[in-house]
């Protein structure tokens, strides 16, 4: 509390490891106390310990000083009235969660560390505002060794991912299972979401670029960040063509203004993978059969006829057929996407892993070539005939969400999906999906 107490001993010799007692009258260190301890030669090691401390008779406070090492054993920042400790040290990087309001720049350091040392790195500045230039420290050892450790702040949530045995997930086919994920809220609170099975995702944000999009199937549901609780989850890199990151997020706001019974959500976060800081991803709910989402009848494997064959299929149109997950088919008369081959391939309730039987494919593709029909003869064009088997509704919301985006790819029709339910003459189309590229006047197109 401002003052010191001065214990001194000549006599230690070059042991690794002392203690002695400071006896102190009762008393509250409100601001904690620092261990200083200096030797013949010149050396000096600190050790500060921040947290208030109250001295009781009788008690004791063990306090460590290991010189041998270059390793951090916990970090916060202060701002003067809160302390937000790290959620994460791993390899050279610290990484801390802080409310979105708070002034970095006021920000304290608080340290614990086996070394000799504690100091700002020669070359960096104390100053965590500036997030182009992460403040660096470096640990010094009482043999001469140096760590240095980068400070990362995040303002926004973080989604902490770590793989069985640092294993890559490097593949949209196979999953990585048993990957454990937390969630790390504004401030540094921590929610676990237990384990889950991950895989990549998307076509060129696939192959083009560093910053891949995943694919995540939960062990158990769980909510993440607010929304709803689901295993199937999708974490967009927005990696290509969008330089805002913005795009998804508000196509997908303009979907949630229309009428559509159900749009997927997303939050932006922050990813790191196995202590790697990937960046700014936006995870969505996953487009799926499933209650509270396309909440249909789930088909099952036995349902071949009556009623039970008429329903609930869910479809997804695509121009690259060997990247669809299932059986995909084409139709009779369009066939034929802005130059692109169209194909549809299902999207399966049970995964990835179900069969479509044949009485199931048989069945909606010849409802699909019925409905086209409807639409290429002009005297059942001109009577609205496509109207009983086509919700005009969910097409308007469909298109309107198109337009207003821009959305190169919809004259190609490339993610489309339509969901017809058990017992209903109509399909339904969407809801929307992908607008992270050819979208809001970034295409080469002027249609």
């Amino acid at each position: 509390n401002g003052k010191s107490i001065k214990f001194i001993n000549e006599e230690v010799g070059a042991v690794e490891s002392y203690s002695f007692i400071i006896c102190l009258p009762p008393i509250e260190l409100e601001n904690g106390f620092k261990l200083s301890i200096s030797t013949k030669s010149g050396k000096t090691v600190c050790r500060s310990y921040e947290d208030s401390y109250v001295v009781l008779p009788n008690s004791f406070r063990t306090v460590s000083l290991d010189t041998k090492g270059t390793e951090i054993l916990s970090f916060s920042l202060s701002d003067g009235e809160k302390v937000y400790p790290s959620f994460l040290i791993k390899d050279t990087d610290i990484h801390v969660s802080v409310p979105n309001d708070c002034v970095f720049s006021s920000f304290k350091t608080l340290c614990d560390y086996n070394g000799a040392s504690f100091s700002l790195a020669p070359d960096s500045k104390d100053d965590y505002s500036d997030f182009n230039n992460p403040v660096r420290f470096i640990v010094r050892s009482i043999d001469g060794e140096e760590k240095e450790w980068t400070v990362h702040i995040y303002n926004l949530p973080v989604i902490v991912i770590d793989t069985p045995n640092n294993t890559p997930i490097d593949s949209r086919d196979k999953r990585v299972e048993g990957c454990v994920i937390v969630q790390v809220n504004e401030g540094g609170t921590i929610d676990s979401l237990g384990t889950a099975g991950i895989k990549g995702r998307g076509n060129a944000t696939w192959t083009q670029s560093n910053k891949k999009p995943y694919n995540v199937k939960l062990d158990k549901k769980s909510s993440i960040l607010g929304m709803s609780k689901s295993k199937h989850w999708t974490m967009l890199a927005n990696a290509l063509y969008d330089r805002s990151q913005l795009h998804n997020a508000v196509a997908l706001y303009f979907a949630s203004l229309t009428d559509y019974s159900w749009t997927p959500k997303g939050q932006f976060c922050e990813v790191l993978l196995n202590g790697k800081h990937l960046g700014l991803y936006y995870i969505c709910e996953k487009i799926r059969v499933e209650k509270g989402k396309i909440d249909i009848t789930e088909i099952g494997p036995n349902d071949l006829s009556g009623v039970e064959l008429t329903g609930g299929y869910m479809i997804e149109s695509t121009i690259y057929p060997e990247q669809a997950e299932g059986i995909y088919f084409s139709m009779n008369n369009f066939n034929m996407s802005g130059g692109y081959p169209l194909y549809w391939f299902y999207d399966l309730p049970e995964g990835e892993e179900s069969e479509v039987p044949k009485e199931q494919q048989d069945y909606i593709r010849g409802r699909l070539d019925y409905l086209e029909s409807l639409i290429y003869n002009n005297d059942s064009l001109s009577l609205h005939r496509y109207v009983d088997y086509l919700d005009i509704e969910s097409l308007i919301n469909w298109f309107l969400v198109e337009e207003v985006c821009q959305n190169e790819e919809a004259s190609r029709t490339k993610n489309v999906r339509l969901y017809k339910d058990r017992g209903d003459e109509h399909c339904y189309m969407g809801p929307p999906w992908d607008f992270d590229a050819w979208t809001f006047g970034y295409t080469y197109y002027n249609r």
